[in-house]
């Protein structure tokens, strides 16, 4: 009897050690089996993800192939040194009172670049002018962006077209005393207020450039009013009719500040 005991015991233990061995291989299986699906299907991304914009820039150049343009190049661009140490992003409008603007908007792969001293002259704005267009505005916003997933749920280009548009119509019918950006912001029906909520303005002016002059203006500098951002600029008019860039331009070239 004793004996026949002692065996039901070895048996038992036989049973239950081959029990967790099967549950051990089971998982360890299981565990492999999951990885090689993952490996072999990698995750979509969300469908909320914003698109990763790789251009260094992003610009929207003449809009009429037909007519003659006026090209307004931006040698350099300079930042106080009080905010050299932010990243700072910036938006160039070039608008007429016919509701034509092109636009830069420089990096357009980041949330901003840091330094005091921006060389732009590779990236100039070109709008097309009609024989009754009397001025075009140069309109300049430089902003540290605190939110910047804000400017990228909103789209870049979707982002420029807006601030664009509401320039012109600024332009059109607002105060000319008023602050600009914050009347423009102020007439998007809040499509602006998540981006304008998650950016600093450190930086804007406004430059009107008249026919008057011939459209030709040799380099000269301005100055925003609290002096946080000057620019120094050229217009030269070029009678064309011939060529026409894409609408909306970009590239990946490296260009240190």
């Amino acid at each position: 009897m004793m004996i026949l005991r002692t065996h039901q015991r070895r048996f038992a233990r036989l049973c239950l050690w081959m029990a967790l061995v099967a549950c051990v291989l089971t998982l360890t299986l299981g565990a492999c089996s999951s990885s090689g699906d993952e490996q072999d299907s990698p995750a979509s991304p969300s469908p909320t993800s914003p698109p990763t914009i790789e251009s260094l820039y992003l610009q929207r150049s003449r809009t009429d192939p037909a007519l003659d343009y006026v090209q307004v190049t931006l040698p350099t661009v300079t930042l106080s040194t009080d905010l050299a140490e932010l990243p700072v992003q910036f938006y160039f409008f070039l608008a007429d009172p016919h509701g034509d603007y092109t636009y830069l908007l420089y990096p357009a792969n980041s949330q901003g670049e840091s330094g005091d001293h921006f060389e732009l002259a590779q990236f100039p704005l070109e709008l097309s002018v009609q024989a009754d267009t009397t001025a075009v505005t140069l309109w300049i916003v430089a902003v540290h962006n605190t939110h910047y997933a804000a400017a990228e749920k909103a789209g870049l280009e979707q982002l420029a077209d807006m601030l664009g548009s509401g320039f012109n119509q600024w332009l059109a019918g607002g105060d000319p005393n008023d602050d600009p950006l914050a009347a423009v912001v102020s007439a998007s029906d809040g499509k602006l207020y998540e981006w304008f909520a998650g950016c600093e303005v450190v930086g804007q002016l406004v430059l009107p450039i008249s026919a008057q002059s011939g459209w030709n203006i040799p380099i000269s500098s301005i100055h925003s009013p609290d002096n946080h951002l000057s620019v120094v600029y050229s217009a030269t008019f070029i009678r064309d009719g011939g060529i026409w860039s894409s609408p909306v331009t970009s590239a990946t070239a490296a260009v240190a500040p």
